[in-house]
C-alpha cells in the first residue's frame, strides 16, 4: 500500500465519520421534536393555544419554560408551556398576540429566561418577567 492510497483512505475515512455524526445529530433533532410534541399533546397545553386562558384578559399568567424540551421533559412549573428562547419571537404569537398579557419566562438559571425576556420586550411586550432559574421557582 503506498502513501497516496493511505491517504485516500484516511480522508474516506474522515468523511464517514463526519456523515455518520451528522446523521446523528439530525436524529437527535427529530426525537427532540417528537419528545416535545409528546409532551405538549399529553399535558394539556398546547401552543396554538386551544387550551390557554383567554388571551383578551391581562390577568391572566402565561408560564412559559424556555429550556430545551430534553430538559423540559424532565420536570416543569405547572402549567408552564415550553418554547426554547432562541425560537420564542417565531412563536409567541401562538400563545398570545395581546402584548400587555402577564408572561412569565424561566429556564435553568435564568440566563436564557433574561435573553426571551429582552427578545419579548423587543416585540413589544409589556408585561414579562424572569422569574430566573426552575429549582429557585419551585421554592417559592
Amino acid at each position: 500500500m503506498n502513501t497516496r492510497t493511505i491517504k485516500i483512505e484516511r480522508n474516506t475515512e474522515y468523511v464517514m465519520n463526519y456523515v455518520n455524526l451528522h446523521q446523528k445529530q439530525s436524529i437527535l433533532g427529530v426525537f427532540t421534536i417528537l419528545v416535545a410534541l409528546t409532551f405538549l399533546l399529553f399535558s394539556g397545553s398546547t401552543l396554538a393555544g386551544e387550551n390557554m386562558k383567554d388571551e383578551n384578559t391581562s390577568n391572566n399568567v402565561i408560564w412559559i419554560d424556555v429550556r430545551t424540551a430534553e430538559e423540559y421533559a424532565g420536570g416543569y412549573y405547572s402549567d408552564a408551556i415550553n418554547i426554547p428562547y432562541d425560537v420564542i419571537a417565531d412563536n409567541i404569537d401562538s400563545v398570545t398576540m395581546d402584548k400587555g398579557t402577564d408572561i412569565r419566562v424561566y429556564c435553568r438559571t435564568g440566563r436564557r429566561s433574561g435573553i426571551a425576556r429582552d427578545v419579548l420586550a423587543s416585540m413589544g411586550y409589556t408585561n414579562v418577567i424572569n422569574e430566573g432559574g426552575y429549582e429557585d421557582l419551585l421554592k417559592q
